[in-house]
């Protein structure tokens, strides 16, 4: 089992996104760069169509809700940053949960593995 993968289906759940968002999610954080920055650009799309199974048209999408909904940040046209919460998902971690704590407010959603700030 990928529990980075177990981990982003849960939290997008919990967010309320479609299902089908998690694997885009989990394909983006994988290819981000050192810089904590996401390219994203018609190479990946189809790379990443072809393996999740879902069209380019879908992924656009997508990817425009979770940066209207505030999990990625639009630095520039075709590029994007993770919110801290996701942005080390990546890094070495044998380990990785997630909580939620509710309020009469709010949720907040917080994940621990890697290297979280």
């Amino acid at each position: 089992m990928d529990t980075r993968l177990a981990l982003l289906t849960d939290y997008m759940q919990v967010k309320g996104f479609p299902k089908s968002t998690a694997p885009l999610l989990h394909e983006l954080l994988k290819v981000t760069s050192g810089d904590g920055r996401i390219v994203v650009n018609a190479a990946l799309k189809r790379e990443i169509s072809g393996k999740i199974q879902i069209s380019v048209g879908s992924i656009d999408n997508l990817i425009s809700k979770m940066s209207e909904e505030r999990l990625l940040i639009r630095v520039d046209r075709g590029m994007y940053e993770p919110i801290s919460e996701l942005k080390n998902l990546f890094q070495k971690s044998n380990i990785i949960g997630m909580s939620i704590i509710y309020s009469d407010d709010e949720k907040q959603i917080t994940i621990q593995g890697g290297k979280i700030k």
